[in-house]
């Protein structure tokens, strides 16, 4: 019956003394109430508390050595495919902003189960042609006329759908699915802290069809 206060623009983006004041004082006219029994600083916890959901990037930072985090990023094989800061590879999501744009258990989430939910442009494929080329890569985009395929080697491909004789496409990630069985939770918990430290607010540099 109410609004939903994870994708509410006023906690996303409104003041945090105009978020407190109606905390405290309610909204007149509505079924709002005022909530005159709670304290100063417990109004506030529930304002930080409300950011964490709808503004990711002011969660409190996760506990952890993130310096020690970014050696496990380089070394367990995460920058081979995902970019922060210009360097990394680039078959799977930047992770640049990441914590800007998820809450620390969604990316928990995305390293121990990277099966659960796939980003868009990250699908493996595999396309057979009738000329009788077999194509694998990523499905980048793809349209009532075409297909456009990012191989391993950073190229592109354009198909036309009609050469095409068949397209399969994996429902899986691409990413490894044992990160929790190969890192030690400490390796894990470092890992995490590091990539919680991501949250500068910019949109990260993505290759696409259209840089080319």
């Amino acid at each position: 019956m109410a609004a939903n206060l994870v994708r509410s623009r006023f906690v996303a983006r409104g003041p945090d003394r105009g978020l407190y004041e109606i905390i405290v004082r309610g909204i007149p006219g509505t079924e709002m109430p005022p909530q005159p029994d709670l304290g100063e600083d417990q109004v506030w916890q529930v304002v930080s508390y409300l950011h964490s959901l709808g503004r990711p990037g002011l969660q409190p930072p996760v506990p952890g050595n993130p310096d020690a985090g970014r050696y496990v990023f380089r070394t367990a094989g995460c920058s081979e495919c995902h970019r922060i800061d210009g360097e990394g590879g680039f078959w799977g999501p930047p992770l640049d902003s990441i914590a800007a744009r998820k809450k620390a258990d969604e990316i928990r989430m995305d390293v121990l189960e990277p099966g659960r939910q796939v980003a868009e442009g990250y699908r493996q494929v595999v396309v057979d042609t009738k000329a009788g080329d077999i194509l694998e890569g990523l499905l980048k985009n793809q349209d009532t006329f075409s297909v456009q395929v990012l191989m391993r080697d950073g190229s592109f491909s354009l198909l036309s759908r009609e050469d095409i004789r068949q397209i399969r496409i994996s429902l899986d990630s691409p990413m490894p699915l044992d990160y929790g069985e190969r890192l030690d939770s400490e390796e894990m918990q470092d890992l995490f802290a590091f990539l919680d430290r991501q949250r500068d607010p910019f949109v990260p540099y993505e290759r696409g069809f259209q840089n080319y």
